[in-house]
């Protein structure tokens, strides 16, 4: 099996241990645990397309927008000041405008909607930034290795950071040479990992608090 493959389907690493530690999960962990089945069938779905050799581009894309929206819903609960979550839902917004406008009339549903991963990348780490502010101005945790949203948040720092260029030239990539697509989706799949990663140890750690 691919290591794309691979990478992919490690989205089950974090669901089980969210089901495992359900009982101890806020709303909001509790919600991420719904999106990351969600992910879970689309991986599955894409991986069983791509052993077949059909191109599951279109499932990405559609899928994408999904993403971003529930990573800024996510913040919009988290943050605690008025100002925060009007960005979030800014971003939001201008998100899905970016969406409709790079599927309708830029790339369309079979190529990666790049408009969209460049955009959206930059407002998540834009977002979680505002988190980490918001979390060295409260100084309400002495250890921040204990907060589940930490890892989390980490996590898609992480992610978003490395992939966001990467992204940005995959169709010019794919025009180009068809073998060039490997090493983007290797990296793509390292920094997936890590974020499943990241995400499970922030499940592992959850305790029950009201959100």
């Amino acid at each position: 099996m691919k290591f794309s493959y691979i990478a992919g389907l490690s989205v089950l690493i974090p669901f089980l241990a969210g089901i495992f530690k359900w009982s101890s999960l806020n709303f909001t962990l509790r919600l991420l645990i719904f999106y990351l089945f969600f992910i879970l069938l689309k991986e599955s779905y894409c991986v069983a397309l791509a052993m077949n050799g059909v191109n599951n581009l279109n499932i990405y894309n559609i899928a994408r927008i999904v993403t971003y929206l529930f990573y800024f819903y996510v913040y919009f609960r988290e943050y605690d000041r008025i100002l925060d979550k009007r960005i979030a839902i800014a971003f939001g917004i201008l998100t899905t405008i970016i969406y409709f406008i790079d599927l309708l009339y830029i790339n369309g549903l079979w190529k990666l909607n790049f408009y969209l991963t460049t955009t959206g990348g930059i407002l998540v780490i834009i977002t979680v930034a505002l988190y980490f502010y918001q979390l060295a101005r409260k100084l309400e945790y002495t250890n921040l290795s204990a907060v589940p949203m930490f890892w989390f948040s980490s996590g898609l720092l992480f992610y978003y950071s490395g992939t966001i260029i990467l992204f940005s030239f995959f169709n010019e990539y794919m025009l180009m040479h068809k073998k060039a697509n490997f090493p983007l989706w290797d990296i793509n799949s390292i920094l997936l990992i890590l974020l499943n990663l990241l995400t499970t140890t922030a499940l592992l750690l959850s305790s029950k608090k009201p959100k």
